[in-house]
């Protein structure tokens, strides 16, 4: 999703996950490839608190929030 995202245009994108080094990664080649700002943030999504400060974060970091793509699942 990030790519097609990227490759449609999107100037920046956040990607959150619980898996520090695989997001960390993911944001990293992303970045480096689409050569627009690419960020990571660890995030449970069962706790709305932290979602709730990841988002000012982000906000704060990359700007409004344009698109929103939830693909969380709980096993």
């Amino acid at each position: 999703m990030a790519q097609a995202l990227a490759e449609a245009g999107a100037e920046a994108i956040a990607i959150l996950d619980l898996k520090q080094d695989l997001g960390e990664e993911a944001a990293s080649r992303l970045s480096y490839d689409a050569k627009i700002p690419v960020k990571f943030y660890r995030a449970d999504v069962r706790d709305a608190s932290v979602i709730a400060q990841t988002i000012e974060n982000v906000v704060s970091e990359l700007g409004s929030v344009d698109i929103l793509i939830n693909s969380a699942g709980i096993v």
